[in-house]
């Protein structure tokens, strides 16, 4: 009861309203006029590992091959049963996928799971499924380890999935370029505007 009422006055304090406690699907996570929340900085993380992931269709697929493949991406770190910020998060992609339709260069959509001990491939897919994931937003799941050292190399790991931070992060698809990082809840719109800002000024210092 405690933890419906905390989750309740997050989503409130956010601008976000779930219509039915327990089930955060994107048709039921309404963002609000002043739904962000959050700070971003710019970082170059040269040092992470470029580990074995499965896709929730079973398929076997290296990081640097899914990230460094020339198109532009937007990751999280999620976990299907999280009851807090992973389906504020997921919510805000279901959206940005929509808008992300008309961009120029569209956006790759990844989202790993942190619990891959419990997220099996089928669970990721009914997790997509509940957010009406499209082809260009990816679900995947790997080894424990693997993933916790993924985590570090983002300086996004904090101990267990339960002290887990709202973190989305955005590269340009090239090896070795730099990845903008937004902590806390941004709006579908102000992801993408973050998106064509940070990609605008990528293709700025690549000229």
């Amino acid at each position: 009861m405690i933890l419906k009422f905390a989750i309740a006055l997050l989503f409130s304090a956010l601008g976000f309203i779930p219509v039915q406690a327990g089930d955060f699907s994107a048709a039921q996570v309404k963002p609000g006029k002043t739904s962000s929340r959050y700070q971003k900085s710019v970082q170059a993380f040269h040092q992470i590992p470029n580990i074995e992931l499965v896709t929730m269709n079973g398929q076997k697929i290296k990081f640097s091959q899914l990230v460094y493949s020339g198109q532009p991406v937007i990751l999280d770190f999620i976990f299907a049963s999280c009851p807090t910020f992973c389906p504020l998060l997921s919510a805000t992609f279901a959206k940005a996928q929509q808008l992300a339709a008309d961009e120029d260069i569209k956006p790759k959509f990844i989202s790993i799971t942190i619990d891959p001990e419990n997220d099996t491939p089928k669970k990721l897919k009914a997790y997509a499924e509940k957010f009406h994931a499209g082809p260009d937003w990816h679900f995947l799941t790997g080894e424990f380890d693997q993933i916790t050292a993924l985590q570090q190399a983002f300086s996004a790991f904090y101990g267990d999935k339960i002290s887990h931070r709202a973190l989305i992060f955005v590269n340009s698809g090239q090896p070795g370029s730099d990845w903008l990082r937004l902590e806390g809840f941004s709006s579908a719109s102000n992801l993408l505007a973050e998106y064509r800002n940070f990609m605008a000024k990528t293709r700025a210092g690549t000229e």
